[in-house]
């Protein structure tokens, strides 16, 4: 995937997409919302294609996860909401193997290939096989948004959040998750749409709104 400075790739997404005219709800126009929505976005098998291993051993292996290959189409519909949904705050929510040498240091280097938009500040990590809201600023608000794949994450999350299941070819065999999902296939401006969509819902809830 060519990378591009900020201001081409914004320059190109205005160019190629049609996102930023859809008609933004209300609360997205109020000049006076103090406090931005939080989108958490996973990342194995998520952004980051998972590749699954014969042996454990495999996961600890220098390079394995900064070579893991993106999602296009998620990684850049994250990126669309990252430029044009200035109301929304987002964060990378993933968790890495604690007693790995290199498994934290490479998931930063492949946001930074990536998603370099996200800064450190919003990348939140977890040790594996814990509880992903106790990596989460504040705890998770009832406004708060969770990408992922995997339904025991989405599942922690929901209630007080608001969970959406990346389908990426390999997951939802079981159809275990009741709630909203999104194809990996879809075009990024859909995938997109479609978070924005589950955001609205979140804050109409949220503000007491009769759906």
């Amino acid at each position: 995937m060519e990378r591009y400075s900020p201001e081409v790739c914004e320059d190109l997404l205005k160019a190629e997409y049609s996102y930023p005219d859809i008609a933004p709800r209300s609360w997205r126009n109020q000049e006076t919302e103090s406090e931005k929505v939080r989108l958490f976005v996973d990342m194995d098998g998520t952004l980051a294609m998972w590749h699954p291993t014969k042996k454990l051993e495999e996961l600890y292996e220098e390079g394995y996860f900064k070579n893991l290959e993106p999602y296009e189409e998620v990684v850049e519909a994250i990126r669309q909401i990252f430029t044009f949904e200035p109301n929304v705050e987002v964060f990378i929510l993933s968790a890495y193997l604690s007693d790995s040498p290199y498994a934290l240091n490479e998931k930063n280097e492949w946001l930074d290939k990536y998603l370099p938009e996200i800064d450190k500040d919003h990348r939140c990590f977890c040790h594996c096989g814990t509880d992903k809201s106790a990596a989460v600023p504040e705890g998770i608000k009832e406004t708060d948004v969770l990408l992922d794949d995997y339904t025991m994450n989405l599942n922690d999350w929901c209630p007080p959040g608001v969970g959406i299941k990346l389908l990426n070819g390999i997951n939802d065999t079981h159809k275990s998750w009741q709630g909203e999902r999104i194809s990996r296939l879809q075009p990024p401006t859909e995938i997109a749409r479609a978070i924005m969509d589950n955001i609205d819902i979140a804050i109409d809830k949220d503000e007491g709104v009769d759906l």
